[in-house]
């Protein structure tokens, strides 16, 4: 699913577009998803005849839970592997799911339940991303143009893990083990200041002269 709603203006002094967009993706997998919340705003000003700024915005948000799913030795794989004589919706006698499928009771085949890991295991995870650019351009002794821009990123993700004690960690591991759960964060800033000299100049309608320098850091 995907929602967009854009808003649009313009006139001699001010011009200015802004789209917001909703994506949701329920996933394929039981108990996964994605979510992104993002925004885009360009917005541009003549503050008079020799100056131009802008500003733009782009922040987001994404929001997954379970994602990892497929892969080699993953619960996908698992679940494929399984042997057919195993019932994922198998309930014990408290009503909740068989967590471990087993042949015979002295065991010899000894499968984690696909079905119950996925609804045990939770993976949640956000990141929040916000890029930003702003600039100036002045117009001085008719034929020069001094422009700055400042460009920015900020990343911040997070990250909540749960793994309870029927949750394998991969194909061969078989539970019941310890319960595991964990979060982290971090947080990444990164800019470039850009400065722009550039000289245009026409001669008898015939001949034209450009010069340019910059510089970045």
């Amino acid at each position: 699913q995907d929602y967009n709603i854009g808003i649009s203006y313009g006139n001699d002094k001010v011009r200015t577009s802004n789209v917001m967009n909703f994506h949701n993706e329920k996933g394929t997998i039981l108990n996964s998803k994605y979510q992104r919340f993002s925004l885009r705003s360009n917005n541009e000003f003549n503050i008079s005849d020799n100056i131009r700024a802008g500003i733009n915005i782009a922040p987001s948000l994404a929001i997954a839970n379970n994602t990892d799913t497929d892969g080699e030795f993953q619960i996908y794989f698992a679940a494929h592997t399984a042997p057919p004589i195993f019932d994922a919706n198998e309930k014990n006698p408290d009503g909740t799911l068989v967590g471990l499928f087993t042949d015979t009771p002295a065991p010899v085949i000894r499968y984690p339940n696909p079905k119950q890991q996925l609804l045990e295991k939770q993976q949640h995870s956000q990141a929040f991303r916000m890029l930003t650019n702003t600039f100036v351009e002045v117009k001085f002794l008719k034929d020069f143009r001094v422009t700055s821009a400042i460009s920015s990123e900020m990343y911040m993700p997070f990250t909540r893990n749960y793994q309870g004690s029927y949750v394998a960690s991969n194909f061969w591991d078989i539970p019941p083990r310890n319960a595991t759960a964990n979060s982290g964060s971090t947080t990444d800033y990164s800019w470039a200041w850009e400065n722009t000299l550039k000289y245009n100049k026409t001669i008898a309608d015939k001949h034209n002269i450009d010069f340019l320098i910059g510089y970045t850091a």
